[in-house]
């Protein structure tokens, strides 16, 4: 695994972090009875998730293209 690969999963993690943290905040805000989750107990989810991606992250990158973290080859078909 190169640094490229890194990089990409770092950026996966930090999205999916704020993609989690914010459906589960609006989960909240919005009313919505399906959950009752506090400030803190958003970003807990917002963490799982982003460690969970970064988890996958290193297995795709380790049994897929090792250049990414994505289990295909680059859709473009450029080298990496």
């Amino acid at each position: 695994m190169n640094k490229l690969a890194l990089i990409d999963i770092a950026e996966r993690m930090v999205r999916t972090f704020i993609q989690a943290t914010c459906a589960a905040l609006a989960t909240g805000a919005a009313g919505l009875e399906v959950t009752s989750l506090s400030s803190w107990q958003a970003l807990a989810v917002g963490g799982a998730s982003a460690g969970a991606s970064a988890v996958m992250g290193l297995i795709t990158a380790w049994f897929g293209d090792r250049s990414t973290a994505s289990l295909i080859p680059a859709a473009d078909g450029a080298e990496h």
